[in-house]
């Protein structure tokens, strides 16, 4: 017996025998959660968004900070709603490799300003860490969008 084998992209069929096409089948071993997803189209842009682009959703009280458990080099966005104000942090190996691309109003990279959220290493090539340096209990998020 023949089977043909469709391919939806190309348009194009293959014959090929029903054992054939059997081996062959037998042989695909999908591990990947990305492909399993695609497959069951549970793949969309959010899904894709958060495994490009690691994000923390952090509530601090005042003088709290979090650690983000990364070290990796690269570019931060740091966004603060209670204050409407945005900032990208490029956070190299070391503390004061940085370069903070804000107004300068409300996030900093520097742990000793007052009344600001900051977002910085403690030591070379260590973890990035956050901190709410205000009077009140605020929610920022801090997206990852390189690392290295």
């Amino acid at each position: 017996m023949k089977v043909v084998l469709f391919n939806s992209l190309t348009k194009k069929g293959i014959l090929m025998t029903l054992k054939s096409t059997r081996d062959m089948i037998e042989k695909v071993l999908i591990t990947d959660t990305n492909v399993i997803n695609a497959i069951t189209r549970q793949l969309n842009i959010k899904n894709i968004r958060n495994e490009m682009f690691p994000t923390w959703r952090l509530t601090l009280q005042p003088g709290e900070e979090y650690d983000l458990k990364t070290s990796y080099y690269g570019m931060y966005m740091v966004r603060w709603a209670d204050a409407g104000a945005t900032a990208l942090i490029m956070i190299g190996a070391g503390v004061s490799a940085n370069i903070l691309l804000n107004n300068g109003a409300s996030i900093s990279t520097d742990f000793t300003e007052v009344g600001k959220i900051i977002l910085n290493k403690k030591a070379v090539n260590g973890t990035v860490f956050v901190k709410n340096n205000g009077n009140k209990e605020t929610g920022i998020n801090v997206m990852q969008i390189t690392n290295y």
